[in-house]
């Protein structure tokens, strides 16, 4: 998924973000969030938004539209085969982020700083070069257009009020520059994860429109992250991780395995998904220093606010 941290590799899957691996274990669970029947789901849509790069964003009045915009078939994308699933959705965004507040926002450490730094209150490089894109998600029929959007949208970064990027913590929260009333806030949990959990996550997979990805469990907890079977890409980076029982937020989805491997389609070279079976067995492709898809406990973001004073 997003970036592989201090003993892993660093790593491109072949799409503009430099976002670390991900994986589909067993079934491929993953969904447009448009096809849920869940109310509440749905309304947790309205807090969720995508990294995306300011030089691509073209203004014009009270709209905007997203340039070079390629589905994650395309060369310079994943060059997934033709015939994976969301082959042709459009791949833009490299990172994923939730309200915790009109405009607090949380996401991975590596999507608001660089490696081995701590950033705080600061605009960081992260911040001034990107923007974050809210709603962007398919409709009924599976179609999404980025031109001519509404630019209530898009919304800027302020700055890093603390991130920290590090092989053990990988966690920011961001003061957005302006206020989004009426979208959703999110809870998070007061209770620590536990092992054989039962867990979801809602995020931008390899810069896909907004998916859902259920029926996942947590493998191990350790100090300062946990580890799962979630069906998590490069994109999902700062997803919100949920407990499927209380539907709060229990942690911020930073890293993982392998996410593409080479193959062909019709005589052409291609990635394809790589897969293991639910017990992270019998993959495709296996790196070793990682132990499924990892995930930030969200008591250190809430141990962090409380210091800042913003919970």
């Amino acid at each position: 998924m997003s970036k592989i941290l201090g003993f892993m590799l660093l790593v491109s899957v072949g799409f503009e973000a430099s976002a670390s691996r991900k994986i589909i274990y067993g079934e491929d669970n993953r969904s447009d969030i448009t096809t849920t029947s869940l109310k509440t789901v749905k309304n947790f849509a309205t807090g969720i938004a995508g990294r995306v790069k300011n030089y691509r964003v073209e203004k014009n009045d009270k709209l905007f539209t997203l340039l070079n915009v390629r589905n994650l078939s395309h060369p310079t994308k994943a060059r997934l085969c033709k015939d994976e699933q969301f082959a042709n959705q459009p791949s833009t965004t490299d990172c994923t982020g939730f309200l915790i507040a009109e405009d607090l926002f949380v996401t991975a450490g590596h999507c608001a700083t660089e490696l081995d730094t701590i950033a705080e209150d600061e605009k960081t490089p992260e911040c001034s070069t990107h923007s974050w894109m809210f709603d962007y998600s398919t409709d009924l029929n599976g179609k999404i257009s980025l031109k001519n959007v509404d630019a209530k949208k898009l919304v800027g970064c302020k700055k890093v009020i603390y991130a920290e990027f590090s092989s053990k913590v990988d966690f920011a929260i961001i003061q957005l520059d302006r206020k989004l009333p009426g979208r959703h806030f999110f809870e998070l949990d007061a209770n620590p994860i536990q092992e054989n959990d039962d867990i979801f996550v809602m995020g931008h997979p390899s810069g896909l429109p907004l998916k859902i990805a259920t029926d996942a469990k947590v493998f191990s907890t350790h100090d300062n992250y946990f580890s799962t079977n979630l069906d998590t890409f490069g994109g999902n980076s700062g997803s919100p991780v949920f407990n499927a029982r209380t539907s709060e937020v229990v942690g911020v989805l930073s890293r993982g395995d392998i996410d593409y491997v080479m193959d062909e389609y019709e005589g052409e070279s291609c990635r394809r998904v790589n897969r293991c079976d639910s017990s992270r067995e019998n993959c495709i492709e296996d790196h070793p220093g990682i132990d499924g898809e990892h995930v930030t406990h969200i008591e250190l973001v809430k141990e962090r606010l409380k210091r800042l004073k913003h919970l």
